[in-house]
């Protein structure tokens, strides 16, 4: 595999087939393996449901003023504004005294 002259050398396809790196690679099951791409299909597809649903929920179900004050929420919890909430930005966020419902649902969550 290391010959200088390319002519010499093996192809890349012919290394992978060499027992060395085949004698390396685990034996995978089948049907586990299915199972586990139909379980990341159905993980994305719900991923994608949920999405949607928020995007529903906060564009159909909540008033322009609701949806300004929790826009006012989020930039005050998001600390780095990353656009993203961490779980410490959560709890930091949630010692304001009028958030302190937020404060136990973070508590549930642990």
């Amino acid at each position: 595999m290391l010959a200088y002259d390319s002519k010499k050398r093996v192809t890349a396809a012919e290394a992978l087939i060499h027992p060395w790196f085949t004698s390396l690679l685990p034996q995978v099951d089948p049907i586990l393996s299915q199972n586990a791409l139909i379980s990341l299909k159905n993980f994305r597809v719900e991923r994608k449901l949920q999405n949607a649903s928020l995007m529903y929920i906060a564009t159909q179900l909540l008033s322009k003023e609701d949806t300004e004050e929790m826009q006012k929420i989020f930039e005050k919890f998001d600390i780095n504004h990353d656009g993203k909430l961490s779980r410490e930005e959560l709890i930091k966020g949630s010692c304001d005294k009028d958030l302190e419902s937020i404060t136990e649902f973070v508590r549930m969550l642990n």
